[in-house]
C-alpha cells in the first residue's frame, strides 16, 4: 500500500512542485495536468471503486485495487486518463491496460493482457524493458527513464517511462505499475531548438563584425570576432566584465551605457584596448533589445583601424594637394570641373563655382587650352598624359604663360573616369629662358667672331714671322759673309728663338680656333705608335738633356697599329712631353708609357713627371683654354695655357678619352686612351705613317 501511495503522491508532487526539466532530458516537456490526474487516479481512484471491509485500511484497499485486473479493465476513470497506464505482475505479464495505451500503441487489450514485453516488442527493446522491470522489483522506488518504443505499425516513439512497484498487504512485491509519456514531439522541438541555436551561433561566428550583448555595460555574451578585437580567446574572459574596461579612460564618458540615451539607437566611433597594449579603432552600432523580459543593448562592432589609417592618408593627401604650390584641377571626361585647389584660385582668379559657371555659359573648359580639346583627349586616350606650355588669360584679363600636365584616373574597367591637371605659372621662367637664349646667341656670335679674327690674324702673322725666322737663320749661318761682331750673333739667336716661339703660339691659336669653330678636319690613317713615340722624343731630347732631366720610355713591343690623324697624335705627344719638361725641375724624371689597356682593350698613352704637380681641385680649371693655375710659373716657362686644352679636344675628336691626375707636390700624370675601335685589324692591309 505504501508503494502505491508513494507513486500517487509522487505524480501529484511532480506535477505541482517539481520542475519536470530536472527529470527529463534537455528540451523535453510534459503537461503536468495529466501527471496530476494520473496521481489522483492511482492514489484515490481505487479508494472509491474497491469495496472495503471493516478490517481493510485505505492502504490495503489501494493494493487490492491495483491487484485486481478486472477492476482496472472496467474502470471508466482509467480509460478517461489521456496518459497510457498499465500494470504488470512479477512475471512481467500485463494485468491492466487503459484505452490511452491501446490507442497509443496500436495494440488492443486482448493482445496485451497476459503478454510479456518479448511478446509485443522487438527483442532488443524487450530485453531493456525486462531488465528495467527486474531492477524495479528488486530495488523498489520510483524509476524514470527515457525509452524508444514502437507502435504496432512500426512507428518509433520516444517516451518517458515512470514505473514503481506494487505490494500486497504483507508488503510483498506483487508487480509494478507504469505511466508512459510520449515525448517524440517535444524531443523533436528540442532538437529543432538546438539546431536553431547552433545555426545562430554559426551565423554569429561567421559575422564579419564583432557582436556584444550587455546590460548597463556588463557583458553578457559576445562572438569570436569581438574576442579577437580585444585579444582574448574565450567568452569566460569577458562575460561579467564591464565594457568600459576595454575602452581608454579618456573616452569612457562618450559610451552610451545608461540614462535616457540608452533607449536610443546609436552609431559612434571609439577605441578598444587590445590585450597586447595596442589600440583598435572601431565603429559601434548599438540598439536596445528585450530578452526574456529584461533590457539589453546589442552592439555591432566593426574594426575600422585600416579605414581610419586610410582616411588619415587621404586627409594628408588632400592637404598636400590643397596647399600644393602648383595649381591642381580635376574634371570628368566631359570637361566638367569637380575640384580646384587654392593655388589655382590664386593663379587664375577663378573659384570652383566660377569655373563651373564659365563652362555652363560658354561651353569652354578652363582646364584645356582653347581649340585643342580633340588633340588633348586623343593624347590622353593613347598615352594617358599630355603636356603643353601655352599662354592663357586670368579672370582679370591679364595673360600669362603656364606649363600644363594632364594625366588620367581610370575606373575599374580601365576607362578614363577623371582628368587631373597640374598647372604652373612659368611666365618668369619663359622670360629667363628667352634672356638666356639671347645671351647664348650673342656669346656664340662673339665666339665665332673671335675665332674668325684669330684665324685671320694667325694667317696674317705667319707670313712676316716666317720671313723673320728665315732671314735670321740665314744671317746667323753667315751664308753671305761674316757679321764681324759676336754681339750680332747673340741678337740673331734671340730673334730666331722668339720668332719660333711666336709661331708656335700662333699655330696653337689657329688650331684652337678651328676646333671651336668645328672646322678642324682630321685625316685618319694607320699610325705606328712606336715610331710616333720615337719621333716625339727625338724633338724633345735636346731640351731634356740641357735640363739634366731623365726620360724613361715604357713602350709595348707588340703595340698595335691605330687608325688616327698622324699630325694630331704627334701634336698630342709633343704637348704632353713639353708640358712635363717645362713643369719638372732640373734633374727630374719624365716617364712615357704606351701599352694595351686591359679594361677598354684599346691603347693607352701615359705621360708622367715628378714635378711640383697641381692641386686636385684645380684640375678641371687647367683644361680650359688660356687657363694658368700659377701665372708666375707659366711666365717663367713661356706658356699660354693652350696645350692641355688643345690636347683634350684633339683626343676627343678621334674618339678617345683624356684625363689627368695630380696632387700638389706629387707630380702630374696625363692619360690618353684610344678605344678598341681605333685599332687596325690584322686582315687590313696597312702602311703605317712614318714621321720623317
Amino acid at each position: 500500500m505504501r508503494s502505491l501511495l508513494s507513486a500517487s503522491l509522487f505524480l501529484i508532487a511532480l506535477s505541482v512542485f517539481v520542475d519536470l526539466s530536472l527529470w527529463l532530458p534537455n528540451g523535453f516537456d510534459v503537461d503536468s495536468r495529466w501527471l496530476a490526474l494520473a496521481g489522483l487516479f492511482v492514489g484515490a481512484g481505487g479508494w472509491f471503486l474497491v469495496p472495503r471491509t471493516a478490517k481493510e485500511t485505505p492502504w490495503e484497499a489501494l493494493d487490492i485495487m491495483a491487484r485486481g485486473q478486472e477492476i482496472f479493465s472496467n474502470s471508466e476513470m482509467v480509460d478517461a486518463l489521456p496518459l497510457p497506464i498499465y500494470c504488470k505482475d512479477r512475471e512481467g505479464r500485463y494485468t491492466v491496460v487503459n484505452a490511452a495505451l491501446e490507442i497509443g500503441s496500436g495494440f488492443s487489450r486482448s493482445e496485451l493482457l497476459g503478454k510479456r514485453a518479448h511478446d509485443v516488442f522487438p527483442e532488443p527493446i524487450a530485453d531493456q524493458l525486462a531488465a528495467q522491470e527486474r531492477k524495479i522489483l528488486e530495488e523498489g522506488g520510483l524509476h524514470v527513464n527515457e525509452q524508444r518504443l514502437y507502435r504496432r505499425t512500426g512507428e518509433a516513439l520516444d517516451c518517458m517511462l515512470y514505473k514503481w512497484p506494487l505490494k500486497d498487504r504483507a508488503g510483498n512485491t506483487m508487480g509494478l505499475a507504469g505511466c508512459i509519456v510520449d515525448i517524440t514531439g517535444t524531443k523533436q522541438v528540442a532538437q529543432e531548438l538546438r539546431e536553431s541555436e547552433e545555426r545562430f551561433r554559426v551565423i554569429l561566428g561567421a559575422a564579419p563584425d564583432g557582436i556584444i550583448t550587455h546590460q548597463q555595460g556588463v557583458i553578457r555574451d559576445c562572438n569570436p570576432q569581438m574576442l579577437a578585437m580585444v585579444g582574448l580567446d574565450s567568452n569566460k574572459s569577458v562575460v561579467g566584465r564591464n565594457l568600459l574596461e576595454f575602452v581608454p579612460e579618456a573616452l569612457r564618458g562618450a559610451i552610451p551605457l545608461t540614462g535616457e540615451e540608452n533607449r536610443e539607437q546609436r552609431v559612434y566611433e571609439t577605441t578598444l584596448l587590445h590585450a597586447d597594449g595596442s589600440e583598435v579603432q572601431v565603429e559601434v552600432r548599438s540598439a536596445p533589445v528585450v530578452l526574456m523580459g529584461e533590457g539589453y543593448r546589442v552592439a555591432f562592432v566593426r574594426n575600422i583601424t585600416e579605414r581610419v589609417a586610410r582616411n588619415k592618408d587621404l586627409r594628408r593627401l588632400f592637404h598636400a594637394v590643397e596647399n600644393n604650390p602648383a595649381a591642381i584641377i580635376i574634371s570628368d571626361t566631359n570637361g566638367r570641373v569637380e575640384y580646384v585647389n587654392r593655388c589655382f584660385e590664386e593663379m587664375s582668379g577663378y573659384s570652383l563655382e566660377e569655373v563651373q559657371e564659365h563652362i555652363d555659359a560658354t561651353g569652354e573648359c578652363l582646364l584645356l587650352p582653347s581649340g585643342r580639346r580633340e588633340e588633348v583627349f586623343a593624347a590622353l586616350q593613347q598615352k594617358g598624359s599630355w603636356h603643353s606650355v601655352h599662354r592663357i588669360q586670368k579672370k582679370n584679363g591679364e595673360s600669362y604663360w603656364e606649363r600644363m600636365s594632364l594625366s588620367t584616373i581610370l575606373d575599374d574597367r580601365g576607362k578614363i573616369a577623371h582628368i587631373v591637371g597640374n598647372k604652373e605659372d612659368v611666365t618668369s621662367q619663359i622670360a629667363s629662358e628667352q634672356a638666356l637664349r639671347n645671351a647664348k646667341e650673342k656669346a656664340e656670335i662673339a665666339s665665332r667672331t673671335k675665332s674668325e679674327f684669330l684665324a685671320n690674324m694667325s694667317h696674317e702673322l705667319r707670313t712676316p714671322l716666317n720671313a723673320i725666322i728665315g732671314f735670321s737663320e740665314l744671317i746667323r749661318r753667315e751664308l753671305y759673309g761674316p757679321l764681324g761682331c759676336d754681339k750680332y750673333r747673340e741678337y740673331l739667336r734671340d730673334i730666331h728663338d722668339s720668332g719660333n716661339l711666336l709661331l708656335d703660339l700662333i699655330n696653337d691659336l689657329l688650331d684652337l680656333s678651328k676646333i671651336e669653330a668645328g672646322e678642324m678636319v682630321l685625316q685618319p690613317e694607320p699610325v705606328d705608335l712606336s715610331q710616333l713615340v720615337r719621333s716625339a722624343t727625338r724633338i724633345l731630347k735636346p731640351k731634356i738633356k740641357n735640363a739634366n732631366q731623365s726620360l724613361i720610355l715604357d713602350v709595348d713591343e707588340e703595340l698595335p697599329v691605330v687608325r688616327a690623324d698622324h699630325r694630331a697624335m704627334l701634336q698630342i705627344l709633343n704637348n704632353l712631353l713639353s708640358n712635363a719638361h717645362k713643369f719638372t725641375h732640373d734633374d727630374g724624371t719624365i716617364i712615357l708609357t704606351c701599352k694595351r689597356c686591359p679594361f677598354t682593350r684599346g691603347v693607352e698613352l701615359v705621360v708622367q713627371d715628378n714635378g711640383r704637380g697641381v692641386a686636385s681641385e684645380k684640375l678641371d680649371e687647367i683644361l680650359q683654354p688660356f687657363s694658368q693655375v700659377d701665372s708666375s710659373l707659366t711666365r717663367a716657362q713661356q706658356g699660354t695655357g693652350l696645350g692641355l686644352a688643345i690636347t683634350s679636344q684633339l683626343v676627343e675628336l678621334q674618339g678617345g678619352t683624356f684625363r689627368i691626375e695630380s696632387e700638389l707636390g706629387q707630380g702630374f700624370k696625363a692619360f690618353v686612351c684610344l678605344p678598341e675601335e681605333c685599332l687596325v685589324g690584322d686582315s687590313e692591309e696597312t702602311e703605317p705613317s712614318v714621321d720623317a
